[in-house]
């Protein structure tokens, strides 16, 4: 579980979210994006206009759930995900 960014290499648009389950959120992602129906629609028209070879598909940071089997990841993903987006924004991702 972490953060994940799914990024224009060309242009540098964006899109950076978090889930429990990194590579089952990343194949969504890219299913979306294929499939004409993303929620990002600034990313979904360059998708369309520049073609998948123009984007990549990133963890960037990943959370280890401690050993506490009632452990809700929620907060600190979201605490994670605030984190980045400010570090990427800061960037210019």
């Amino acid at each position: 579980m972490g953060v994940f960014r799914v990024r224009n290499t060309l242009s540098g648009q964006a899109f950076v979210g978090s889930s429990v389950d990194l590579p089952s959120m990343l194949n969504r992602q890219r299913f979306q994006l294929e499939m004409g129906v993303h929620p990002n629609r600034a990313l979904q028209a360059e998708w369309n206009e520049m073609g998948a070879e123009a984007f990549e598909f990133e963890v960037v940071d990943t959370l280890a759930p401690p050993d506490d089997l009632d452990y809700d990841p929620r907060d600190d993903l979201r605490e994670l995900l605030e984190m980045w987006e400010e570090r990427l924004w800061a960037d210019g991702i």
